[in-house]
């Protein structure tokens, strides 16, 4: 988890097939999509479940860019904790950009204890994930320095949180999918469940943390450090002044022997 990324570019015909090899019955919500008809919307009392055996395919055209998620909206509290989400990005049609590349979190919560099987379901989480994983298994976000980069925020779990970057601002361009008319600078961006938030770095020299600031979701299992915390990783560390930190000594590969063939190296018995 999460599913598969979908992306797709304004202006395409989207088809989406759910096929239900479970024994549950499952939908699709495409969670921020509104050029679609009811029956596509994924809910089971407004639109359909799909049923253990059966297929259904959910047709919209992309009308919007923006960042958006998918999931599954039957037994949400339970589904969802069992990871039946996933991205949907809609891209424009022309390519135009700012950013180099962009970068995706999707956040969430999870119980190890819980039990599919075991209803009613009373999730009470105990690690705190980013694309599936908490630290130290979250991968980097490679920033170059000088790069503009976009990292796009997801929240699919329950929970409140508040992500944090250091050594830097971000700028905050679009929420829910919708660009913002008045971008905004931050260091500290507080998501809701469901909400979206696209945001603009443009990277630096050295390392800096982008967290989790609710304590207790910077754990896994309560121990500290864990938890929705990852690096931002950008150009070679500086001091304070400017001037480069030196690193490891580079590895030489000149001989330590330069007037001796191979075949008189071998034969010395001590190495100095």
């Amino acid at each position: 988890m999460p599913g598969p990324e979908l992306r797709f570019k304004v202006g395409d015909l989207v088809r989406i097939t759910l096929s239900n090899t479970s024994a549950r019955a499952h939908s699709i919500h495409l969670h921020g999509i509104t050029s679609l008809a009811q029956s596509m919307d994924g809910v089971p009392h407004a639109s359909l479940a799909v049923l253990p055996g059966e297929k259904y395919t959910y047709t919209f055209v992309a009308t919007e860019a923006g960042t958006h998620m998918y999931h599954c909206h039957v037994e949400t509290n339970l589904h969802l904790d069992m990871g039946m989400y996933g991205t949907l990005i809609v891209e424009p049609r022309d390519g135009q950009r700012v950013w180099k590349q962009d970068h995706v979190l999707m956040l969430d919560e999870w119980d190890s204890r819980q039990d599919p099987d075991q209803l009613p379901h009373r999730a009470t989480p105990n690690y705190f994930l980013a694309n599936g994983k908490s630290y130290p298994l979250i991968p980097d976000l490679k920033i170059p320095q000088g790069e503009v980069h976009l990292i796009r925020l997801l929240n699919i779990g329950g929970a409140v949180h508040s992500m944090h970057l250091h050594g830097t601002h971000f700028l905050v361009v679009a929420k829910d999918g919708q660009d913002l008319p008045h971008p905004y600078k931050a260091d500290t961006i507080l998501l809701g469940p469901g909400e979206r938030y696209d945001l603009l770095v443009k990277g630096r020299d050295g390392s800096f943390p982008l967290h989790d600031h609710i304590p207790q979701h910077g754990t896994n299992d309560g121990v500290d450090p864990g938890g929705m915390h990852l690096m931002v990783v950008g150009g070679p560390e500086l001091r304070a002044d400017g001037t480069p930190v030196p690193g490891p000594a580079p590895i030489t590969t000149t001989p330590r022997f330069p007037g001796l063939t191979c075949r008189q190296r071998a034969g010395r018995s001590r190495w100095p």
